[in-house]
């Protein structure tokens, strides 16, 4: 024992002294042959540490792609743009807790209502003989024009009357002449140089525009009983009176003008008015030519 000591012992020095000597026929310097035959090659055990550590730290988090918002403001397009936040993304530190951001507020000022200038309505009744005061058309003269009013009248031709059969229009505005009877129709008239628009059947209209101001008397030359008046008008407001004799005309501009009633067979009446935004009242007694 003392031997086998004293050999490892001389190895152990033989070693530490820097494995250049041989001993018994063994190279200190490099491995004995069988020694290392369960070592693999440096490179190897390197890459399997590789491996190992990958194994170990299990699947890279996945991170959801961001998108730059385009705006702060809550439009649609602002809120499809937005950055998406999902369980296990991965974020800046303290994003979760920051306040979302401001509204935006429109600098615009409010745009104020249309205003309507003020109005008034004219009411009244009209007295005449012979039952004439149905026949009676009143106007407001010196008011402003509106194209958009009193342009236009319908009169339908059916069971052989006129309807209606006292109408009213500015003057340039148009009748259009309809016939629901089942068979043909004329319109004419003799008054302020005439027209006549021939004849058609059911179903069909003609049309005129009365170019002057007066009451057209209007007459169908296949049906002598056939028989209506139109009054044209220089004025946008106007009414024609009821089976009663009165009359309403709506909306007229406030100011001060002339109450002009044309009749058939009536004398022209004018009285003076003022419109204040409320109801005024004026009444008529006209008279027989």
């Amino acid at each position: 024992m003392s031997i086998l000591k004293h050999v490892a012992a001389s190895l152990l020095l033989l070693t530490v002294g820097g494995g250049t000597k041989d001993l018994g026929g063994v190279a200190t310097g490099a491995m004995a042959p069988g020694a290392g035959d369960n070592v693999p090659p440096p490179t190897e055990v390197l890459q399997e540490d590789e491996d190992e550590a990958d194994d170990s730290a299990g699947a890279p988090t996945q991170v959801a792609p961001q998108t730059a918002q385009c705006c702060a403001c809550s439009c649609p397009a602002g809120q499809a743009a937005g950055v998406s936040a999902t369980a296990g993304d991965a974020g800046t530190e303290g994003e979760d807790d920051a306040a979302p951001p401001a509204a935006v507020v429109s600098a615009r000022a409010p745009v104020p209502a249309p205003t309507t200038a003020p109005t008034g309505t004219i009411v009244g009744k009209v007295t005449a003989p012979s039952k004439l005061a149905r026949l009676v058309a009143l106007y407001v003269e010196g008011a402003a024009t509106n194209p958009k009013r009193g342009m236009k009248v319908s009169v339908n031709q059916s069971k052989m009357q006129f309807i209606p059969h006292f109408s009213a229009l500015s003057v340039g505005g148009k009748a259009v002449f309809y016939n629901a009877d089942p068979f043909p129709h004329n319109v004419f008239s003799p008054d302020h140089g005439g027209f006549n628009l021939g004849t058609w059947g059911k179903g069909g209209a003609r049309v005129y525009r009365f170019k002057k101001p007066g009451i057209y008397t209007i007459l169908c030359f296949m049906h002598p009983g056939m028989l209506a008046f139109v009054a044209a008008v220089p004025s946008s407001y106007f009414d024609t009176t009821n089976r009663k004799g009165e009359f309403k005309i709506k909306a007229v501009p406030n100011g001060s003008y002339q109450l002009v009633a044309v009749g058939q067979k009536l004398k022209k009446v004018s009285k003076p008015i003022r419109v204040n935004g409320d109801v005024v009242t004026i009444d008529f007694n006209m008279e027989k030519e």
